[in-house]
């Protein structure tokens, strides 16, 4: 989809469930820690010193990994991983998301509180986010995202169609 049907699109986006043909569900296949925090161990895991309470034990354990209150323990060979930065992207899906990419938990106390609470079209400021934000994600295209703004017109040249636009 060209970047001005996606601007349009995420002007009239009712939810996560309307986006997921551009976006796949592709919050839900990464998460990403800082590099700096990572220690590696052994028997092909790596270790994450933070702190975690129930929920994000329970998040992180719905991916894949072990925790305890004080470390996310990655079994390595389950995911695909990349570093950009100063932060490491782990690539796996949600074991909740099925294969039309919908989250299993969806409308259940049983979802993660963390996954609850992000609301992509309520994200003001993306910038200063608590929120990993993947590039598909509806909130990049909504007044406010990195590819509404600067970012996507400076890198493809597109300033003359976003000025089209109008809110």
């Amino acid at each position: 989809m060209e970047y001005k049907n996606l601007v349009i699109k995420a002007s009239t986006c009712s939810g996560c469930k309307s986006w997921l043909d551009v976006c796949n569900g592709d919050c839900c296949k990464v998460f990403k820690v800082k590099t700096s925090m990572i220690r590696r161990a052994r028997n092909k895991t790596v270790r994450v010193a933070t702190l975690l309470n129930a929920d994000l034990q329970y998040y992180y354990q719905l991916r894949g990994c072990r925790t305890t209150r004080t470390e996310i323990i990655i079994p390595i060979t389950l995911f695909s991983i990349t570093t950009e930065g100063e932060y490491t992207y782990f690539h796996k899906p949600c074991s909740k998301l099925d294969h039309n990419n919908l989250c299993l938990l969806h409308g259940s106390d049983a979802k993660p509180k963390v996954c609850q609470q992000f609301d992509p079209l309520k994200e003001e400021d993306l910038s200063n986010s608590r929120w990993f934000i993947v590039k598909s994600c509806v909130a990049n295209y909504r007044k406010g995202g990195k590819f509404y703004k600067k970012e996507y017109l400076e890198n493809n040249g597109e300033k003359n169609e976003i000025n089209e636009i109008k809110e």
